[in-house]
């Protein structure tokens, strides 16, 4: 059965929705240290590219003059807060890939749609969740993973900014001071951040794949990303981008909102690798669901 994009997008949020029902209050045991440990590495992620406002500066040229001044002594303080976001982020996100991978095994998916909301889900301890933090090699796995994938889109990232950044070089050094040289520039920038988003997903879905198989070598789980995703980039990164709002009530909230949804999307993100690959295991219990539970009207179920 073929599916469209945004039909596909909607439907695995429907079902994402279907399945949690009102039980995802059951998972705050799990979720609510999720998000504290979120938030604490999104936080210590930000020191590693201070914001205009840190300088007092008024404008962006201001703001890029002093961040050429302070950046040699701010460079060591940057590098500790990118290396603690990742040995905090690794982890957690093989924590949260190998839970939700197993809540949306077809099987999962359609006892927990068969269940009323006041029975309980069959869970793990918080030992059993956590065990990435926990296990040497696993923990040393994941974070491998995590470096890999930063150094990897932001490798992508700085190639796809390079004519920005040229632009802006000069401006710093004198050689073009016209404020349509700084426009352009950041019109370059701005492109080619955003190509860089669309292509740097093909390696963002490697850690359901050690998730799945936590002996799996690092590179075979980079590989396995990039080979599923391959003619989806732009589906995934529309997916991605589908839950800007939730980005945004999280960020608003200071991570409150991620009680709820950090399970909704951690749901919907293992759904969509399912509907990439696990091989057609998922495509018979796809088509039920899509038939099942996909809203009639085209316009719903998609936030």
């Amino acid at each position: 059965m073929a599916y469209s994009v945004e039909t596909a997008r909607k439907t695995i949020k429907y079902v994402a929705k279907d399945s949690l029902g009102g039980r995802w209050q059951q998972l705050l045991k799990f979720t609510i240290p999720a998000a504290i440990l979120t938030v604490a590495a999104f936080f210590i992620e930000q020191m590693a590219v201070p914001a205009p406002g840190v300088f007092g500066e008024q404008n962006l040229a201001g703001y890029l003059t002093s961040l050429k001044e302070t950046l040699p002594t701010r460079g060591l303080a940057m590098l500790l807060a990118i290396l603690l976001g990742i040995l905090l982020r690794g982890p957690l996100e093989l924590c949260l890939a190998s839970f939700f991978l197993g809540r949306t095994a077809p099987e999962t998916i359609r006892a927990a749609r068969n269940m009323t909301r006041d029975q309980k889900l069959e869970l793990p301890t918080a030992w059993e969740f956590f065990g990435w933090f926990l296990e040497g090699k696993r923990l040393l796995r994941s974070v491998l993973l995590k470096l890999c994938t930063t150094v990897l889109c932001t490798l992508t990232t700085c190639v796809a900014l390079i004519p920005g950044l040229i632009l802006i070089g000069r401006y710093l050094g004198g050689a073009e001071r016209s404020m349509a040289a700084l426009r352009t520039a950041g019109s370059l920038m701005a492109t080619g951040y955003l190509a860089a988003n669309i292509y740097y997903g093909r390696w963002l879905l490697a850690r359901f794949f050690l998730a799945q198989e936590p002996g799996l070598p690092v590179r075979e789980a980079l590989r396995r990303s990039a080979e599923i995703t391959k003619g989806h980039v732009m589906e995934y990164f529309l997916f991605r981008v589908s839950f800007l709002l939730w980005d945004a009530a999280s960020f608003l909230s200071f991570g409150a909102a991620l009680v709820y949804a950090l399970p909704y999307r951690q749901t919907c993100e293992a759904m969509f690798v399912r509907y990439l690959d696990m091989e057609g295991a998922y495509e018979s219990a796809w088509e039920r669901h899509s038939e099942e539970s996909a809203p009639s009207d085209p316009e719903s179920g998609n936030t």
